[in-house]
């Protein structure tokens, strides 16, 4: 009498786009249709390591996953399938100011770059930071490739123009008249604003106005000499935040 072992598939749907929501582990989801569990492999483990089914991630990049099902004496073993872990970093970009997002390169690791907006490839935009004039509205991100060819691809930006920056500042209206009144908008709380510092600067590093008395909402009086001028919100514990205001005649 000849047993022969029953076949056995492995299902597995899940995707495996993550870390945006800066989340650090994942866990994975295929099932064999023999109802025995399922193992994992991970192709490289400087980006991510499995134990059983919880995945971590270890630093943004992409590698495989494969889940296995080595059969017992009733089953074959199931045929591998195979998954892509694409881990994208929430902290690569930011935006700094109304108009530009700036790329985190401070270890050097990364040499090329190509920026997307609204999920097509910005022609020219490849440098480690993009900018738009007057002021970025979209979704934005990037993918960037490190001196090992690994391509990264930074999470979304969805940003609104004029919006207030998160953990920064605003003005509007911008550009401005010469000598007008603007309004300041910040995202942080009165309670995180206190000793905050407020100063408006131009660009030789002079300063026009110094405010100790900072409010989430403010009406600040802008320079009578047309240029641009930078305008600086410095916290208590040294947190600093700026936007670029334009004075027109």
């Amino acid at each position: 009498m000849t047993i022969i072992l029953a076949s056995q598939h492995i299902t597995w749907t899940q995707s495996l786009l993550v870390g945006c929501n800066n989340a650090t582990q994942v866990h994975l989801t295929a099932t064999a249709s023999s109802g025995l569990p399922v193992s994992y492999t991970v192709a490289d483990p400087s980006v991510a390591t499995v134990s059983e089914n919880v995945l971590t991630l270890l630093r943004p990049g992409r590698t495989v996953v494969t889940a296995m099902q080595a059969g017992d004496a009733n089953h074959s073993a199931a045929p591998p399938v195979t998954d892509t872990v694409s881990y994208q970093s929430a902290s690569l970009i930011t935006q700094h100011w109304n108009d530009a997002i700036f790329f985190d390169n401070s270890d050097s690791d990364f040499v090329e770059w190509q920026w997307y907006k609204n999920g097509n490839a910005v022609p020219g935009a490849t440098t480690p930071y993009y900018s738009e004039t007057p002021s970025l509205n979209g979704q934005y991100y990037v993918i960037a490739t490190n001196k090992d060819s690994q391509r990264v691809q930074s999470c979304t930006l969805n940003i609104t123009a004029d919006a207030a920056i998160p953990g920064g500042i605003k003005v509007s209206p911008n550009p401005a008249a010469a000598g007008a009144m603007v309004t300041i908008t910040s995202n942080y709380s009165s309670s995180a604003l206190q000793g905050a510092v407020l100063q408006v600067i131009d660009l030789n590093g002079k300063g026009w106005q110094l405010i100790r008395t900072v409010q989430p909402s403010m009406q600040v009086t802008m320079p009578s000499q047309t240029g641009i001028y930078i305008i600086k919100l410095t916290l208590a514990g040294g947190q600093k935040a700026t936007v670029n205001a334009l004075v027109v005649q």
